[in-house]
């Protein structure tokens, strides 16, 4: 199935397998390409070790969770904040 509002990285209609593959890079670009996702997977990564490895303090893990969860925040804050301003005009 063919979307028309859904950038595929093509002008033209293709088969759908094309457009599936060219929907599939979109997506996978924009994701390696968002700063809320690296933030995410250190968030998961930091999660991971500190569980791994519990002779760590329990403050440092705590601290490092906040912080991240603060940077994803003001990204994801400062994402909609852009989309209404475009939205406006």
């Amino acid at each position: 199935m063919y979307y028309p509002f859904i950038n595929y990285g093509r002008h033209h209609k293709s088969s759908e397998g094309e457009v599936m593959a060219a929907q599939e890079l979109t997506v996978v670009g924009k994701l390696v390409a968002s700063r809320k996702f690296w933030l995410s997977v250190v968030a998961v990564l930091n999660t991971v070790l500190f569980t791994a490895f519990p002779e760590f303090p329990d403050a440092l893990w705590e601290s490092i969770n906040e912080i991240l969860l603060f940077l994803i925040g003001m990204i994801a804050a400062g994402d909609v904040a852009e989309k209404l301003v475009a939205l406006k005009k």
